[in-house]
């Protein structure tokens, strides 16, 4: 298993994202439209995929999320890869997080298209929406830091739609 130190990075940038779509939640918005919680539910997804790419780096043998191409050019792994590539190794694993995973399995998936909407097209969800993704994914950062024992400080709250 890869080292805590390895792994804070991606969970302790996580947080960040969730902590600046929390802030989001909190300012109302001027106008109505369809970009209304596009950066908070960009932000969410993104804090996604950084405890996805920390799971990963735990339990895989890679040292890195980072794959290359035959050129030698490297990007990083989408949100689908780590999806995709997390689910078999969090079949066998007995924890909290990796249960609750395997049992929001659908949701994760659902969220990979808001992740991308909000990010690359500006559109956004309802405030609903966002907050239920927001307590998942804050929820599973928890219990993600609790199981490598890494120290995140004071994680991100519950929120109430």
């Amino acid at each position: 298993m890869t080292p805590k130190r390895a792994i804070e990075p991606h969970l302790l940038s996580a947080k960040r994202a969730l902590t600046m779509a929390c802030v989001g939640l909190d300012i109302p918005y001027d106008r109505d439209g369809a970009w209304n919680y596009a950066v908070e539910m960009g932000n969410i997804g993104i804090a996604a995929e950084l405890c996805l790419a920390a799971v990963l780096h735990a339990l895989s043998e890679e040292d890195s999320p980072l794959r290359k191409h035959s050129s030698g050019v490297g990007h990083f792994k989408t949100y689908g890869d780590l999806l995709d590539e997390c689910l078999p190794l969090l079949k066998n694993v007995d924890a909290p997080f990796a249960k609750a995973f395997r049992g929001e399995l659908s949701k994760w998936k659902a969220l990979a298209p808001l992740r991308a909407n909000g990010i690359h097209a500006g559109s956004g969800v309802i405030r609903d929406i966002v907050v239920r993704y927001y307590n998942l994914i804050a929820e599973f950062l928890k219990q993600v830091a609790a199981f490598f024992s890494a120290d995140l400080g004071p994680l991100p709250v519950q929120r109430e739609c």
